[in-house]
């Protein structure tokens, strides 16, 4: 069997996964000598899988390292009309923060900003490129942008409307949804997405944690968030869009299809499909 072919790297990822973080690069090494484009693979796969941006993604781009990078911003800061308060979540290329907003209505939002020190002409374009594929979204199943700008230390930054929920998995378990309830739940997502793709975008990162399920008068509702990752297919947004290189990783390993775990560079709708099968697996199987 070809030791380049995405089974063989998911499953040397996999066998990395077992060890501790400190043995995982010398395993990766010696398993790949003399096949630098696999190691590349499991590289960025183990790095997606901690929540980082790809280790050579990073370096490549001129990017610095994580103790390179400025401070993050601190709560009480101010970000235009935004005051920072909590960090909800980082992921490769930014930090989101609960802030609320003063003027010119008061609310709570989710406030997104470029990661300091994460200045690559690329990953600029890539964060930006989100605001504007969530600007496209009119949907109830997906987070609303509000407004956008620029920080203090000169990163750019997006504002959405904040989701007090929890991962779908989550949510379904700790409530004991039924199983009709689940399906119900999960058709909602699913009309989300939809309406992603009609508006020529593909997310390539549906997993658990960025379906966020929240109740309004005792009824389950589910939005999908972090379009960091999404990709335009068609419209003035493609013409735009920042393209991948062969081989880059983007996305959650366990909800990848085959020809994203590969890095392949035409993906389409059919990725956010197989990924949405491997949600609904979990949601109804537990595992």
């Amino acid at each position: 069997m070809d030791q380049n072919s995405p089974v063989d790297t998911k499953e040397l990822f996999l066998d990395a996964l077992e060890l501790e973080a400190g043995q995982r690069r010398a395993f990766v090494d010696e398993r790949t000598d003399g096949r630098p484009d696999q190691r590349k693979r499991v590289y960025d796969l183990l790095a997606a899988h901690a929540g980082t941006e790809p280790l050579f993604a990073r370096i490549e781009s001129g990017a610095l390292l994580p103790e390179q990078r400025a401070e993050e911003l601190r709560p009480g800061s101010r970000v235009g009309p935004y005051t920072i308060g909590s960090v909800l979540g980082t992921g490769g290329f930014g930090t989101v923060y609960l802030a609320t907003q003063t003027e010119p209505v008061e609310r709570r939002v989710a406030l997104k900003v470029l990661r300091p020190g994460l200045r690559s002409d690329a990953t600029r374009a890539r964060f930006i490129a989100e605001s504007q594929v969530l600007a496209r979204m009119e949907h109830p199943g997906i987070a609303q942008v509000f407004d956008a700008g620029t920080a203090p230390g000169g990163e750019p930054y997006f504002v959405m409307e904040y989701v007090p929920g929890e991962p779908l998995t989550t949510f379904c378990d700790r409530t004991r949804l039924d199983l009709e309830g689940r399906f119900q739940l999960f058709e909602s997502v699913c009309q989300a997405v939809a309406h992603a793709h009609q508006r020529g975008v593909v997310h390539r990162d549906l997993k658990p944690s960025n379906v966020l399920v929240f109740e309004v008068d005792g009824e389950p509702r589910a939005k999908v968030i972090d379009f960091g990752v999404a990709k335009a297919f068609e419209g003035p947004l493609a013409e735009r869009a920042v393209q991948s290189v062969a081989g880059e990783l983007m996305g959650t390993p366990a909800f990848m299809s085959p020809e994203q775990v590969g890095g392949e560079l035409d993906l389409d709708t059919r990725a956010d499909v197989y990924a949405l099968g491997a949600l609904l697996y979990e949601v109804l199987c537990g595992a």
